[in-house]
């Protein structure tokens, strides 16, 4: 399932959020989804890239090194051989004028070594989507899994609503524990996610989510 007009992400955007409530009411009589918090503006819950591997909305110089600051701890803990891409990284960062060319170049070698296996996710795979509260921080938005992880932690830590199976996706509560590592979103990840809302929404769906094997759209 892939979205590609407006009329596509509300159809989606409505899916995960019945996927997020029938889960929450499976957990038991006493459970019921806080819409009250989920609706509340302060939140800005949207549909976004679980993990992100291209610039949209990264268009001034203090959004590009807002996105190098975001990247480079992780780079540091999960790259190995990583002392020329940190110093490039901490360089341009710290360069007021940044230009566009150098930021994708160093960008692209970042969602390159994040991407499991060097996987290039379907843009706007239900797959790659979930609820997720970044508001305007476009450079949040354009993060790879490990720093929105980071992120849905922090806010977990502080008490924060976070919708139910978003913090489920990036807990890796989907995917079975010798497929996963938690710093990546990959093949294995997806498919038991879009596993589980097929299990999940069974009583609700036409037909299940189906992804394409050879070139992970849906079918």
């Amino acid at each position: 399932m892939l979205y590609t007009s407006n009329s596509q992400y509300r159809s989606i955007s409505k899916l995960l959020l019945l996927f997020n409530v029938i889960s929450v009411l499976k957990l038991g009589e006493e459970a019921r989804f806080p819409f009250d918090k989920f609706k509340d503006t302060t939140n800005a819950w949207s549909l976004e890239h679980i993990h992100a591997q291209n610039s949209e909305g990264l268009y001034d110089v203090e959004k590009l090194r807002e996105w190098l600051r975001l990247h480079i701890p992780i780079v540091q803990k999960l790259i190995k051989d990583n002392s020329t891409l940190i110093a490039d990284m901490k360089q341009a960062e710290q360069n007021p004028k940044l230009d566009n060319a150098t930021f994708e170049e160093l960008r692209k070698k970042v969602t390159d070594a994040l991407s499991p296996n060097g996987e290039s996710l379907t843009k706007h795979n239900i797959s790659n989507l979930a609820l997720l509260n970044s508001g305007d921080n476009a450079a949040l938005n354009n993060s790879v899994f490990a720093v929105k992880r980071n992120k849905i932690i922090e806010l977990d830590k502080q008490g924060k609503f976070i919708p139910h199976c978003t913090k489920m996706v990036f807990l890796k509560y989907y995917t079975k524990s010798e497929d996963s590592s938690m710093y990546f979103w990959g093949e294995a990840d997806r498919r038991a996610y879009v596993a589980a809302m097929n299990d999940v929404l069974k009583e609700y769906l036409g037909n299940p989510i189906v992804i394409n094997e050879e070139n992970d759209e849906d079918e």
